[in-house]
């Protein structure tokens, strides 16, 4: 992971927390975590893969990021996964964080991926996002 990508991690992390409507949801802070500590309860925001690209010019380094954030829940069926995945759309979607060493261009919602674990009785929210990134 370049510098960029955990820069930009620190940052998402941090307005997830501060989102009103997150804490509404989930409790002050909302659990949002880079590793899950064992036995952690559902419902909690955890960050998954993570890809970064760098597209350097002449001028500047740009980093693109394709950045995963997972929810789990335990709340039956999909309803509670949902209503915390549109929050995290709404809040990053075009954000314009304050990145230490290096300033974000662009932050853009792609898509998500919903998903049922019968057997385990948990449910997953996959969000996807674009970034790019440009070292000062």
């Amino acid at each position: 992971m370049t510098s960029s990508a955990w820069v930009l991690q620190t940052a998402i992390r941090g307005a997830l927390e501060a989102n009103a409507d997150l804490i509404a949801l989930m409790g002050n802070p909302p659990p949002v975590y880079d590793r899950v500590p064992p036995g952690e309860p559902l419902p909690y925001i955890a960050f998954g893969d993570w890809k970064v690209d760098e597209n350097d010019t002449d001028d500047a380094r740009i980093d693109s990021h394709v950045v995963m954030i997972d929810v789990w829940s335990s709340y039956a069926g999909l309803k509670q996964a949902k209503a915390i995945a549109i929050v995290i759309e709404a809040a990053l979607h075009g954000a314009a964080l304050a990145l230490d060493g290096c300033a974000l261009i662009d932050l853009s919602y792609i898509a998500s991926v919903f998903s049922q674990d019968q057997k385990e009785q948990i449910s997953r929210a996959t969000l996807r996002f674009r970034a790019l990134t440009q070292a000062n």
